[in-house]
């Protein structure tokens, strides 16, 4: 729950202020060639609050990952989406679907959709049944690589 956490709190910032400051410096062959648009700029430093949130758990270890893991997600609540527009990429504004799915089975499908050279690893039963499970979810962000690529499995999903 870090990412949607520092998602929020970067959203704060007046991302199209600092775009349009830092744009304004750039040649016009510079504006082109270098995207700092306020998305850039939130993509940026949800990057780096992240990094920040790791490298602050010291030492690392299961107790205190834990214990960072339960501070953010109460801080989490503490932050509602903000009332603006989504900056960042991809169609999960604010994260919301995080709540109800895990974001390692949406980018394991994503991943193993775009490449075939991973299929001979998907022999497994429970692996198989996550796939279709998937394939048949309410939610778009695991069907969209899910069903795809349970047709190239051969995998049953009507």
């Amino acid at each position: 729950m870090a990412i949607p956490l520092v998602a929020r709190i970067t959203a704060l910032a007046p991302l199209e202020e600092l775009s349009a400051e830092a744009r304004a410096r750039l040649t016009p062959e510079d504006r082109i060639r270098y995207r700092l648009d306020p998305s850039w700029f939130f993509m940026h430093s949800v990057r780096i609050g992240i990094i920040r949130l790791l490298a602050s758990v010291d030492p690392w270890s299961p107790a205190n990952l834990d214990a960072k893991a339960l501070e953010v997600t109460e801080a989490l609540a503490q932050f509602p989406p903000p009332d603006r527009a989504w900056p960042g990429p991809l169609g999960d504004d604010w994260l919301d679907s995080w709540r109800e799915i895990d974001p390692l089975l949406e980018c394991g499908l994503a991943v193993l959709n775009e490449d075939e050279h991973g299929d001979d690893l998907l022999r497994d039963d429970e692996l198989r049944q996550t796939i279709v499970d998937a394939a048949k979810s309410e939610h778009g962000l695991l069907r969209r690589p899910a069903i795809p690529l349970a047709n190239r499995l051969g995998l049953e999903i009507a």
